[in-house]
């Protein structure tokens, strides 16, 4: 087993490999571990962008974890060194067996980073200890699940209802995909509204790992919403330990009057509820999105304020402010090669 003590720090962490068994074991232990603490999901990020994974753990005395959380060591010519749990992550939070052990982690955590000299973004909340800057970044949208689909359909909004069945009075079908042939229609799909919304597509390469990585081996799958052979819209759901995660959803704007992304939300649902998921996580939400916010409150979510810790000082994305709203302008109004390329040269760079 690949473990050693950090020599650096005083403190009882250790650095561990991300498939080091005793982790796996771990989350599999804590009801909060979601999709984004497995080694899956952190192995497809390494895998795609290149930055080198693993844990950051603290052992009781007989060598099980108590603590820990997965990091990518990130290096950028535009934001220098950086660790962060975990890049292209909503939320990932450290898991503990107890409050206690948690706070203990934090505290060393922070010990680690000033002899390290790094910074650390962690994308969760850390415990309230020196030297931890925590920023609201935004909120999460939670909606309970429950085994019978028809329950959780009666508590969404009613205009969220009607969007649905008039999906389907329009002919739409839904199709659950988890093969390789599955990714070339969904990454079209994604594509076109990445370029909408005048965002940076990320590298194929990372949807290929995704795929290889949590697709095909059954972490996951995409919801289609098929008009007779063509499919309009999609939702890509991370699927793990009572937890559906809804991360990408896209469209083809020409079809929106027949609400697909609504269905496809709705078929997530319904898979969840069928298989013993307890909740639908909507993903992380901007603090100015109302509009999304609204959205997904529609559908009977519960709403709870996103936060992020920051060991070192928190560092500004350097797409912010007028560089992205000129990033997003070029794109939108350029051909969709360029947001494809804009993909595959920076999104390494701004994690």
């Amino acid at each position: 087993m690949l473990a050693q003590r950090i020599a650096s720090a005083p403190a009882p962490l250790q650095l561990a490999t991300i498939d080091d068994p005793r982790w796996t074991a771990f989350i599999e232990s804590q009801p909060d571990a979601t999709l984004f603490h497995h080694p899956a999901w952190v192995q497809a990020l390494a895998e795609a962008y290149g930055y080198h994974p693993f844990l950051i753990i603290h052992g009781d005395e007989d060598g099980n974890i108590v603590a820990g959380m997965p990091v990518l060591d990130v290096r950028s010519a535009l934001r220098g060194r950086r660790r962060i749990s975990l890049p292209f992550t909503d939320y990932c939070p450290p898991l503990a067996r107890n409050a206690q052990r948690l706070t203990f982690f934090a505290e060393e955590l922070n010990r680690f980073q000033l002899e390290a000299q790094s910074s650390m973004e962690v994308h969760g909340l850390l415990p309230d200890v020196g030297g931890i800057d925590r920023v609201q970044v935004g909120f999460g949208h939670l909606l309970s699940l429950e085994p019978d689909p028809a329950s959780v359909f009666s508590r969404f909004h009613p205009n969220i209802r009607r969007w649905i069945r008039k999906s389907l009075r329009e002919g739409l079908t839904v199709r659950i995909g988890t093969s390789p042939a599955d990714l070339e229609p969904f990454y079209r799909l994604h594509w076109q509204t990445r370029r909408r919304l005048g965002v940076p597509l990320q590298p194929r390469c990372f949807f290929e790992s995704l795929w290889r990585r949590i697709i095909e081996p059954g972490f996951g799958f995409v919801a289609f919403a098929y008009l007779g052979e063509r499919p309009i819209a999609a939702d890509l759901f991370l699927a793990w330990n009572g937890t559906l995660i809804g991360k990408f959803n896209a469209s083809d704007r020409q079809f929106w009057s027949l609400r697909p992304n609504n269905l496809v939300v709705w078929a997530g649902i319904e898979w969840g509820c069928r298989n013993g998921y307890r909740v639908l996580d909507f993903g992380k939400t901007d603090r100015h999105g109302d509009g999304l916010r609204n959205f997904k409150m529609g559908w009977g979510s519960s709403e709870v304020p996103l936060f992020y810790s920051y060991l070192g000082g928190p560092a500004k994305s350097p797409l912010d402010g007028l560089a992205s709203r000129v990033m997003t302008r070029v794109i939108q109004a350029s051909p969709p090669v360029v947001c494809r390329v804009a993909g595959e040269l920076l999104y390494r760079q701004c994690a």
